[in-house]
This record gives structure tokens, C-alpha cells and sequence, in this order.
């Protein structure tokens, strides 16, 4: 499947934006017990989208996979002082 890069990069800020619509929706359902449930698969969903796209569509656009780019994380030594 050959996308252009501003293609690959509209596809990527939508699916961010429907997942952080969906997580913000989500949220405001955990508020009250009836509509908890809804809220928790709505914020599920949510990250589902916003892992798919990291994952899935990063190699699209470099051809490299998902993990050019990604930050490096070093753990601490000491966990208290």
C-alpha cells in the first residue's frame, strides 16, 4: 500500500483526535455508577486507537517499524532517598 507522507499524516492526527475525544468521553462517563461501564469502554477504545496508530501506522510513513523515534526510558537506581 503506497500512502503519501501527508496522507500517512492526516490518517495520524485524526485517529489521535477520535481517540482523544473518545478518552475525554470516557472520563465524563465514569462519573456516575450508571454509566460507568460505558465510560470504561469508551476510554478503552480510546487507547486501543491511540496504540493502533502508533504501532500500526508509524512504519507506514518511515518504513523503519514502530520503533524509530521511540524515546528511550533508563530506570532509576534509587527509589527513595
Amino acid at each position: 500500500m503506497d500512502l503519501s507522507e501527508q496522507t500517512v499524516s492526516v490518517i495520524q492526527n485524526v485517529a489521535y483526535l477520535i481517540a482523544s475525544i473518545l478518552f475525554i468521553r470516557g472520563l465524563k462517563g465514569l462519573t456516575h455508577p450508571r454509566t460507568a461501564v460505558r465510560g470504561n469502554l469508551t476510554g478503552s477504545l480510546a487507547m486501543l486507537i491511540a496504540v493502533v496508530r502508533r504501532s500500526g501506522l508509524e512504519g507506514l510513513s518511515n518504513g523503519r517499524g514502530s520503533s524509530q523515534g521511540s524515546p528511550s526510558v533508563r530506570p532509576s537506581a534509587r527509589c527513595w532517598p
